[in-house]
């Protein structure tokens, strides 16, 4: 072997040593886990070099002291006294782009989420984290370490309740949800009661919000559709629709208020009306946070049929839509006469997409570098907040982290109005 390749040999060996160690101290048998199952190799593999992995083991691994799932967490539900119910959404981490490694950039994005989280936390508590989708770059992470490297991604909220759907660079689709169910304080369904689709299982299910512990009725309701991608067509799938429209009938079944309580929406590529929606942007009915006026087009997510889908998820009472995919874009918009509000949220992570205002010209790591360290608030990261109130009140704002000092701040919170209740004389 030529030097640096013994060089290379020696690191890796001396890894494996180190990590056996820190596995056996914690009780653990050496290599067992999903930390364990290769993603140092894909840390060397993918260009980040030992020291890049030997920061990871000296901190314990991120992702590696994410315990097991213990006793399952109780239903979501408003304690008593409070006021609001705080929902996180993180977009967009893809954590594990080989064309960012040895930049820093997976490290950076995971301690600027990790602040983002402790000064909303601080800011009134967290009572739910939901990642939107794309949690890692499959593209480029070796199939056996998708987990792993997920795990890693995830593992800044992992001491909070964490819900989540995929997204289109989530591959394997198994792998990703499991590390998303793998959190201590995961309330994400477990697979085998998941739809399944052609690559795996379909991140599709509801978590009810109730008023009190213990209470009946919900006092709202968290919807998370999957829109595809990794493996399967991208969009909302025939199936998906159809377990939508038995949601909504039973709703309406078990419910004879004259508005269901208020449903929140979370999926990865953004709903259909997007790209009209944003479109109209510049009269100024979009809520934008500092960043996000400008961007890119928007996307949508194609369905079976699309006024069909509409419907329902208005029997269903549906507020506000949350999603990412489209990395440049935070602002928040009103859909339709009787508005429901579809809305970004903000990129957490430094994956392969870089977050600017000059995408035509190629959005890679290096021209991100470059424009990070000339104008470190120019494109920053940060998460959308939703809180949501016992009357069904409901509303939004961003925090976001300033490179440059460290330092996050929060926009100015919006209200998203509620629709008028539904005629009772439709027929439904």
């Amino acid at each position: 072997m030529s030097p640096p390749q013994l060089r290379r040999v020696a690191a890796a060996a001396a890894l494996a040593a180190l990590l056996a160690l820190l596995a056996t101290r914690n009780g653990a048998t050496p290599w067992q886990g999903s930390w364990q199952q290769g993603s140092w190799r894909a840390l060397l593999l993918s260009g980040g070099g030992a020291p890049a992995a030997l920061r990871l083991a000296r901190s314990g691994g991120a992702a590696a002291r994410a315990a097991p799932r213990g006793a399952a967490e109780p239903p979501l539900a408003f304690q008593p006294g409070q006021e609001w119910f705080k929902i996180v959404q993180v977009a967009d981490t893809q954590l594990g782009d080989r064309a960012c490694a040895g930049r820093g950039f997976d490290a950076r994005g995971g301690r600027e989420l990790a602040a983002l989280l402790r000064d909303e936390e601080a800011d009134g508590g967290i009572d739910l984290v939901v990642h939107t989708g794309d949690v890692i770059h499959g593209d480029t992470v070796l199939p056996g370490d998708a987990g792993a490297w997920a795990a890693r991604a995830l593992a800044p909220a992992a001491r909070f309740r964490v819900a989540g759907v995929l997204g289109n660079h989530d591959a394997p689709r198994r792998d990703v949800l499991a590390a998303l169910r793998d959190l201590p304080r995961s309330v994400v369904p477990t697979v085998r009661d998941l739809p399944a689709g052609p690559a795996g299982p379909r991140s599709v299910y509801e978590l009810p919000v109730l008023p009190a512990p213990g209470a009946g009725r919900a006092a709202a309701r968290l919807i998370f559709l999957d829109t595809g991608g990794a493996g399967e067509p991208e969009g909302v799938a025939p199936r998906t629709l159809e377990w939508l429209e038995a949601l909504a009938a039973n709703a309406t079944t078990t419910s004879r208020a004259p508005r269901p309580p208020p449903a929140l929406l979370f999926q990865h590529i953004p709903p259909a009306e997007m790209p009209a929606a944003w479109a109209a942007r510049a009269g100024g009915r979009c809520a934008s946070s500092p960043f996000g006026s400008a961007g890119e087009p928007a996307s949508g997510a194609a369905a079976p049929d699309a006024a069909r889908l509409r419907d329902v998820l208005e029997r269903l009472g549906v507020r506000a839509a949350a999603f990412g995919h489209d990395h440049a874009n935070a602002a928040c918009c009103p859909v339709g006469a009787a508005p429901w509000w579809a809305c970004y949220g903000v990129q957490g992570g430094y994956g392969a997409y870089y977050l600017g205002d000059d995408l035509a010209t190629g959005h890679t790591c290096a021209r991100w570098w470059a424009v990070s360290r000339r104008a470190p608030r120019a494109a920053p990261r940060g998460v959308r907040v939703f809180a949501l109130a016992r009357d069904g009140r409901l509303r939004t704002h961003t925090r976001l982290h300033d490179a440059a000092s460290g330092a996050t701040w929060r926009s100015a919170a919006t209200d998203l109005a509620a629709p008028p209740p539904r005629v009772a004389a439709e027929g439904r």
